[in-house]
């Protein structure tokens, strides 16, 4: 992956991150479009790139993020907390059933 290519990612990641589209998905098409193969060292950077992003909206909005909105991030964890549970249940369901196929 050279300089052009990262900086071409870079600025993708940056337009698409705050719309309500998908900044991975993107990047995927992105990289295919530009002839990049799908290697552990572009996933990574693909991880990276997102990572920073996530960064960038927490200092962008640290101000919410405080223990007087404490209450709002345990709503915010119960909420995600069920509904990992339930993904995780429909996951192992869906392993069985394809298992008994």
């Amino acid at each position: 992956m050279d300089i052009f290519t990262t900086i071409i990612l870079g600025i993708i990641e940056g337009f698409t991150e705050f719309l309500p589209i998908s900044s991975t998905g993107h990047l995927i098409v992105a990289s295919e479009f530009l002839g990049l193969e799908q290697t552990s060292v572009t996933k990574a950077f693909e991880v990276i790139i997102q990572f920073a992003a996530i960064l960038a909206v927490y200092f962008n909005y640290r101000d919410k993020f405080t223990i007087k909105k404490i209450d709002l991030w345990t709503k915010v964890f119960l909420a995600l907390f069920l509904l990992e549970q339930l993904d995780l249940y429909f996951h192992i369901k869906s392993k069985n059933f394809l298992v008994s196929i």
